[in-house]
């Protein structure tokens, strides 16, 4: 998970957690890239406004990347004016306008990372 505000990094992980899931905190891009070269992932949340830029970089790095290409990536933003169709050409993509609903993260989560 890619989050930077505290409150809401916790509601994912509380929800994604009791779900079954295993849940890595990053609260900026640099932590994230650190994240993904230690470790591997079934999927990505991902703010898009993040302290040390914006999330469509890391975005696009883990897309322009072999071992990363195909991770499902759920994009949760406030930002009412953000363009989903700028990721249109990735598959396993999915978009949630906070605020977040529990239910609704963890059935989009469970659906793109279903093989």
């Amino acid at each position: 998970m890619v989050e930077d505000d505290d409150q809401i990094a916790l509601f994912i992980r509380q929800h994604l957690e009791s779900a079954g899931y295993q849940v890595i905190c990053c609260a900026d891009l640099g932590s994230a890239r650190r994240a993904m070269t230690l470790q591997s992932f079934v999927a990505v949340t991902l703010d898009l406004h993040l302290p040390d830029g914006h999330a469509s970089t890391l975005f696009h790095e883990l897309r322009s990347n072999p071992q990363h290409k195909d991770i499902p990536v759920l994009i949760a933003t406030i930002d009412e004016e953000a363009n989903p169709q700028l990721y249109d050409d990735f598959k396993g993509v999915s978009w949630l306008a906070k605020p977040l609903l529990a239910e609704q993260l963890v059935s989009t989560l469970q659906k793109l990372t279903q093989h």
